[in-house]
């Protein structure tokens, strides 16, 4: 079955990307205790410059990962990073972050790179030029291949 790629946009996908995250973040991965209502999202995911982009495979959400313009709230990488010594002037700023596809998903040929490459072309619709995150170091290699 062929997986779709798209901006989560009803409150039935927007869900959906919190409870992937929890499935692969906790229950799969162990990088996060697991929350009483099984959902990873934080202040970011309310923001309107925020875009979850989506795997869909049949009628269920199997991978996300979110892109987001700079705003004055800043960006959720800027958390555990002050990337501003580094950013060259005169250019617009996004980030992206929360990577999360379900294991029985990741191996299939060009389901990340297509969930990262519809991120890029959102990106790019808004006028980003550049786009700043922090990554699991193992799965670095992966988002430096893509750019």
């Amino acid at each position: 079955m062929s997986a779709r790629i798209k901006v989560a946009t009803t409150p039935e996908e927007i869900d959906a990307v919190f409870q992937v995250r929890h499935r692969v973040y906790v229950e799969e991965e162990g990088y996060m205790s697991p929350r009483p209502d099984g959902r990873i999202y934080d202040r970011f995911d309310a923001f309107p410059t925020v875009a979850n982009i989506i795997a869909v495979v049949g009628d269920r959400v199997v991978g996300t990962i979110r892109f987001m313009e700079e705003s004055p709230a800043g960006t959720s990488p800027d958390t555990y990073f002050d990337f501003s010594p580094y950013l060259p002037t005169g250019q617009k700023v996004g980030a992206s972050a929360q990577l999360a596809v379900e294991r029985e998903y990741r191996r299939r040929p060009g389901l990340t790179f297509s969930l990262m490459g519809m991120g890029y072309y959102w990106a790019l619709s808004r006028g980003i030029t550049l786009l700043k995150g922090a990554a699991n170091p193992d799965v670095f290699p992966m988002f430096k291949g893509t750019g």
